[in-house]
């Protein structure tokens, strides 16, 4: 998942981990650069890609030391899950073009 213009308050890390009830977000900030501000510093990231994962022991340094693949991986499109409404027109069209070549 991508997401765009994300602002820290501090400079982050190349890898950041959430952990959650068993569950992982990995975050990793890409074009991050420094913006100084009248009243302080703060860092944005130009793409912020996110991977959702078991959560592991070790897993942010697994992460950094892998973290080309990692990136790679996060970079890949979610696709939504078709919806009951989809797959119902599926078998509509489907069922159409059996009984139609009847």
């Amino acid at each position: 998942m991508q997401i765009k213009n994300v602002y820290y308050g501090e400079q982050p890390n190349r890898v950041i981990v959430t952990e959650r009830g068993g569950r992982a977000v990995v975050e990793m900030p890409v074009n991050v650069r420094e913006i100084e501000t009248e009243d302080r510093t703060e860092w944005f990231a130009e793409t912020v890609y996110y991977l959702f994962t078991t959560a592991t022991p070790n897993l942010e340094a697994r992460v950094e030391a892998e973290y080309e693949d990692w990136l790679e991986l996060a970079k890949i499109p979610v696709v939504a899950p078709a919806t009951l409404s989809d797959v119902i027109d599926a078998i509509n069209t489907l069922t159409e073009i059996v009984i139609g070549g009847m």
